[in-house]
């Protein structure tokens, strides 16, 4: 198959009409700033207006076309996302945030979504209009009480995170609290009660009648393919920041999924970041370990977790070597269900759930960055915990024009190469993404 992007993609109608729409949000959005500036008379006169003035508004778009190849199968995907993001203030102290995705696909034939399944392999961004976050923020000095649907993420979105390469977010239905502590350091803590994954609304309990696997699976959609899981989670995340070349990060994730018990866990652990420039010369370092228990596993045991990263940039360059462990213990593997996984373990999305045997992946990355370009190429090799069994390889490289703040056009590719001798992952991958984002 060759990765080059169909011609149906631009020709399509709805895609030209979806277009439109958002150059005239985009103009929609200069009369708003334009309003906004009117005389502050009409704010005593009709304090109505004036909280509609006192509104914010932003509009992002992200049109993607994605291929993926796996063994003799492929398959093709053209979405576009279309947000409307808004923020009315009340005062200096409370707001209201709100924020509106809807996801266009086309090309549907020719690739299941994640949500219906028609035996074409999946790309996983349905089509769908979701209110992606709606909430409630208060400051109070050192403190932000914020109770809704928001994005919840931590560090480098390992334990939790919202998702945002894929067309649909990850968010929560939750409260959280952020606390300024001592000089810079911060205390996070959320209590969520729902994720709303990246399946969508539509991928209920129920498949459809149309499904190509309503009657293999008796019309019951698999629990850890549903777009919603009810849960108990509590996140306690402390960000310390009290020295100039090194920050700590300390934290307690407990999270009871009712809806796929599976996911449920509690891990906790501790991570060093370390930076410092000499000369023109800028050195790194992450350290993280971590432990976890599953409630519901037979396993008592706590299954540890581990990475080691090192690197410096000179200039433009940056070199760095990774390694991180995902350890299993009795046939159960170390989990991080609500993190952002794309971002680990490949970007061909062959980990996304630990395999039983427990999961090393060491990488070497070279970075070369001059603006507006960056190119990015990273190699994996993959092992077993149990019985250091290889896996497979995979090359990752990333091309990325960035204007500026608000424009931006990526071309990624990912081949992962399974290897011989072992029934971990049977198949080869590749993938490829061409995209182009505005304001997200």
């Amino acid at each position: 198959m060759g990765l080059i992007v169909s011609n149906r993609f631009f020709n399509s109608l709805k895609f030209t009409a979806l277009s439109l729409l958002f150059t005239g949000l985009i103009n929609a959005k200069q009369i708003v700033a334009a309003a906004e500036n009117l005389p502050d008379k009409i704010d005593d006169n009709n304090s109505t207006i004036s909280a509609l003035f006192s509104t914010e508004f932003e509009f992002g778009l992200r049109v993607r076309h994605e291929q993926v190849e796996q063994g003799n199968l492929s398959a093709h995907a053209n979405t576009a996302k279309f947000r409307l993001h808004t923020k009315t203030r009340f005062n200096d102290n409370w707001r209201i945030e709100f924020e509106l995705d809807h996801i266009e696909a086309y090309a549907e034939d020719h690739h299941s979504d994640g949500v219906l399944a028609n035996g074409e392999l999946v790309i996983a961004d349905p089509e769908g209009t979701e209110i992606n976050e709606a909430f409630l923020n208060a400051n109070f000095d050192d403190l932000q009480i914020r109770a809704g649907r928001q994005k919840i993420t931590f560090a480098d979105e390992r334990f939790v995170g919202s998702v945002g390469f894929r067309q649909n977010d990850q968010t929560f239905d939750a409260l959280s609290l952020k606390s300024d502590l001592l000089t810079a350091s911060q205390l996070d803590y959320a209590y969520i009660f729902n994720v709303n994954r990246i399946f969508g609304d539509d991928a209920t309990a129920r498949l459809s009648p149309t499904d190509s696997r309503f009657e293999a699976l008796s019309g019951i959609r698999p629990a850890g393919l549903r777009g919603d899981h009810r849960v108990e989670g509590h996140l306690i995340n402390f960000a310390i920041k009290e020295w100039d070349h090194l920050e700590l990060n300390s934290y307690l994730y407990s999270v009871h999924n009712q809806t796929f018990s599976a996911f449920s866990n509690r891990s906790l652990g501790l991570r060093a970041e370390y930076r410092r420039k000499i000369a023109r010369t800028r050195l790194f370092a992450d350290i993280e370990l971590a432990a976890q228990k599953q409630q519901e596993s037979s396993v008592d045991d706590w299954i540890g977790y581990s990475l080691f990263e090192f690197g410096a940039r000179y200039r433009s360059l940056q070199l760095s070597l990774r390694q991180e462990r995902l350890n299993e213990k009795d046939g159960q593997a170390f989990i991080t269900p609500l993190a952002t996984l794309h971002k680990f373990q490949g970007w061909a999305d062959q980990f996304l759930i630990t395999p039983s045997v427990g999961l090393s992946d060491q990488v070497i990355r070279l970075q070369w960055k001059q603006r507006p370009i960056t190119v990015d190429v990273r190699y994996h090799r993959y092992r077993s915990i149990k019985n250091s069994m290889l896996i497979g390889n995979e090359t990752n490289v990333d091309f990325v024009y960035k204007a500026n703040r608000q424009h931006e056009v990526k071309l990624r590719y990912a081949d992962f190469e399974a290897a011989a001798d072992q029934q971990i992952v049977l198949n080869s991958v590749k993938k490829m993404f061409l995209m182009y984002s505005y304001n997200l």
